[in-house]
């Protein structure tokens, strides 16, 4: 499968396939003659570089490897720095080519090392986890956190193309996997109605691994993206904000529980959350909110037991730092009765902690039997 992804300079493609690597790095020509620097997440390194490494060596001049501890704390300037003095001590130039290999931090912090290296290097994405395929490695955005901010710093900066190979998903291990289901779920809600039933079916594909079908539910998730950031790249006219939905909540639930809580996990109880507020509201009546609750309770099952870690409180004063919000607060993505997203809610202090207490006792519930009357007044 091969999709193209559109953007201001041009164009690049995201290739879907399985344990095809090889052929997909020669056919593109885009390792001819270049040098590597391969930034490659270590537990990957461990389990797949013999592979990796016949796959690109067979295809390049010389090759440079940093291998990086893809973790939460790590996705931050002192890493940044490190991973920028390796490859001037590699003796890396304008012609070299960065390879990212790993999830979305490793991604993340390789694409913004590719924009700010030498004022900005080509690189190729292998994303290696179900959250950064079907997410992070498309749309072009760069980051590293900081100030106990969550990419609070980083560019825009477009990739010469995606290498989607699914055979990493074998080894991911079942959290990470699971994770991943965070962002399957927000694209059942902005996919076009006659998706909304394909994606609601996805969920158990996906936790049952059947990976014969993988292939069909991440193109359907790349194309949804693409088509949103090929409108508004820089998030500008306000489309591509509706790839925030659940968002907002989901990055101070992620940084409140100091990343006990995945990002996958997070968007997951971001998105209960951001149904529950658009509730409070008036925007859905409680037929919608509990009729999309349960469509989406299988994938929640899984995360259960992370809602202890959740303290509304602390989530709230997370939420104040994030880089989506603007003049008048805290700025939430909600969704109305017509499944239109709205982006550029304003949020409240106290609609936000009841919200978050209404999420917290319905996942404790899980049956999906949480009625009306126990919305938290």
């Amino acid at each position: 499968m091969k999709i193209n992804v559109k953007h201001s300079h041009g164009s690049y493609s995201v290739f879907v396939f399985e344990d095809q690597l090889a052929q997909h790095l020669k056919k593109s020509k885009l390792l001819k003659t270049k040098n590597l620097f391969v930034v490659i997440d270590s537990n990957v390194y461990k389990l797949h570089w013999k592979k990796l490494y016949e796959d690109l060596n067979r295809e390049s001049s010389i090759l440079n490897v940093y291998k990086f501890s893809a973790k939460e704390k790590n996705k931050s300037h002192t890493e940044l720095i490190k991973i920028l003095k390796s490859m001037f001590d590699n003796r890396c130039r304008r012609d070299t080519l960065l390879v990212s290999i790993g999830g979305g931090i490793t991604g993340d912090i390789s694409a913004m090392a590719a924009s700010i290296f030498m004022r900005g290097i080509d690189y190729i994405n292998i994303p290696t986890t179900l959250l950064s395929i079907v997410d992070s490695s498309v749309g072009g955005k760069t980051g590293i956190n900081f100030n106990s901010g969550k990419n609070l710093v980083g560019t825009f900066y477009q990739p010469k193309a995606v290498f989607t190979d699914i055979s990493f998903l074998y080894t991911l291990p079942e959290r990470e996997l699971q994770s991943g289901l965070g962002e399957v779920i927000k694209y059942s809600f902005i996919a076009p109605e006659k998706e909304k039933t394909f994606f609601h079916r996805s969920f158990n594909i996906i936790i049952n691994k059947n990976y014969n079908n993988f292939i069909k539910i991440i193109s359907k998730c790349v194309k949804i993206k693409s088509a949103l950031v090929e409108n508004d790249e820089r998030e500008v006219t306000g489309s591509r904000k509706v790839l925030n939905f659940g968002h907002t909540f989901a990055h101070g639930i992620e940084s409140a529980s100091d990343h006990k809580i995945k990002h996958g996990e997070a968007v997951v109880f971001g998105i209960i959350t951001s149904l529950f507020y658009s509730y409070r509201e008036k925007l859905i009546t409680a037929e919608y909110l509990f009729e999309n609750l349960l469509d989406i309770q299988p994938a929640v099952v899984p995360f259960k037991k992370y809602y202890k870690l959740i303290n509304p409180e602390i989530v709230f004063k997370s939420m104040l730092g994030d880089k989506k919000n603007n003049s008048s607060g805290i700025s939430l993505v909600l969704i109305n009765q017509s499944n239109e997203i709205l982006v550029n809610y304003s949020g409240n202090k106290n609609g936000i902690i009841k919200s978050l207490i209404d999420m917290k006792v319905w996942v404790k519930e899980s049956s999906g039997m949480f009625k009306k009357e126990t919305v938290e007044k």
